[in-house]
């Protein structure tokens, strides 16, 4: 996933290949997260902010930039990682 804050949008990319773009219109809720225990300020991976589904998997690797992935880039690091995965 590659967000762009300004636009609210999330490139999604599955094995290296983009798939598609998701617009968020409720941004703030990912953001500034408040209910539960997780507190103020959380991102939640892996599960929903106001209900129980969770993820029954494995996230391999995350990684956070100050700046959104061009496709290039994202290809990039998939192929850089891939062989840890079985790939």
């Amino acid at each position: 996933f590659c967000f762009d804050a300004t636009a609210y949008t999330c490139d999604v990319y599955i094995n290296g290949q983009f798939f598609r773009t998701d617009t968020f219109t409720n941004w703030g809720s990912l953001n500034r997260y408040t209910g539960g225990s997780s507190g103020q300020g959380s991102l939640l991976i892996g599960s929903h902010a106001t209900d129980s589904f969770y993820y029954d998997g494995s996230v391999s690797n995350i990684k956070f930039y100050t700046k959104k992935l061009s496709a290039s880039e994202t290809l990039q690091n998939y192929n850089a990682l891939k062989s840890r995965f079985g790939k």
